[in-house]
């Protein structure tokens, strides 16, 4: 995610520059796929999703590598101050914590995760609350 008016941002090459500095969340699996695809990049790494955030606001980076959920909500509220500005790879599953061992939780987690899947309401919330389309399942 970009500024809006950061039309020099528009691929994902116009990103592998080191003087492109790109904020993450300390600890995230945005790293990683920075260093793979954008290696020229500068990461700039924030203790959390308030901090990015603020520092996009504060121009002390030029865009935010998130996660799909924190960057079209973003982006849907920010009233066009933001753009979704370029794809870093492929879409990454997600995943819900839950205390090892505790396989009726397990079991019930499954299958709530199931039927919002299956009759829709994953899907409606997602377009209520990023405004888009969600991405493909990964393979």
């Amino acid at each position: 995610m970009s500024r809006a008016d950061r039309k020099d941002l528009g691929s994902l090459a116009d990103f592998d520059r080191s003087e492109v500095k790109v904020a993450i969340p300390r600890g995230s699996t945005a790293a990683k796929a920075l260093a793979k695809y954008v290696p020229k990049a500068t990461v700039v790494e924030f203790s959390g999703t308030a901090d990015i955030v603020s520092a996009i606001d504060a121009g002390q980076v030029d865009a935010i590598c998130s996660g799909d959920a924190l960057v079209n909500w973003t982006v849907k509220n920010s009233g066009g101050k933001y753009r979704n500005a370029a794809s870093l790879g492929p879409p990454e599953d997600d995943a819900i914590g839950f205390p090892q061992g505790d396989f009726v939780w397990w079991l019930w987690l499954n299958r709530f995760v199931r039927e919002i899947n299956e009759d829709g309401t994953n899907y409606t919330f997602w377009v209520k609350w990023y405004g888009e389309v969600p991405p493909p399942k990964s393979p």
